[in-house]
């Protein structure tokens, strides 16, 4: 089971480096997209390094192992371990490989993005894996300089 950190000013549909305490602190650290070719100056994911003691506010998913789901020729679909009620997130994909803004489902229709006639993200007769987990409070989220300049990110608070 691992958290995952979403600053609000820095995410949407995507994300721009690994959604962890560490990831965060090291892509903040270095101003964002700041530097990087391709990248105009308007790009508002470039920005000076934070000071010391900046805070953010973050939402958190809290995932759980992933899940396995097998669909059979006639729709129906199986998970292994069974989904737990009450998910916040569910994504084709798996937490230590990803997914796609495309691959993100309605945590309450999981079955029916799946199966979808048009556009299944499952085809009948395969097997794929869901990354999956649920809502916790949003937090406060403070960049600091350790010793020797190292950046690192807290939760500084709970917001909810």
């Amino acid at each position: 089971m691992a958290r995952r950190y979403y600053i609000d000013r820095y995410s949407d549909e995507v994300v721009p480096c690994d959604c962890t305490l560490e990831g965060w602190a090291a892509w903040l650290a270095k101003g964002g997209n700041r530097g990087e070719a391709g990248r105009d100056e308007g790009d508002s994911w470039s920005f000076a390094p934070p000071a010391h003691g900046t805070e953010y506010r973050a939402s958190v998913l809290h995932f759980l192992r992933d899940v396995t789901v097998t669909r059979d020729d006639a729709d129906g679909l199986t998970f292994n371990p069974p989904l737990i009620e009450g998910l916040g997130f569910a994504a084709v994909g798996s937490l230590a490989g990803g997914w796609g803004c495309d691959e993100i489902l309605d945590p309450g229709a999981i079955a029916e993005g799946l199966t979808d006639e048009i556009c299944p993200l499952i085809e009948k007769g395969e097997t794929g894996t869901l990354a999956v987990a649920f809502n916790e409070p949003d937090v406060t989220l403070r960049f600091e300089l350790g010793e020797g300049g190292t950046p690192r990110l807290i939760v500084a608070g709970v917001l909810n």
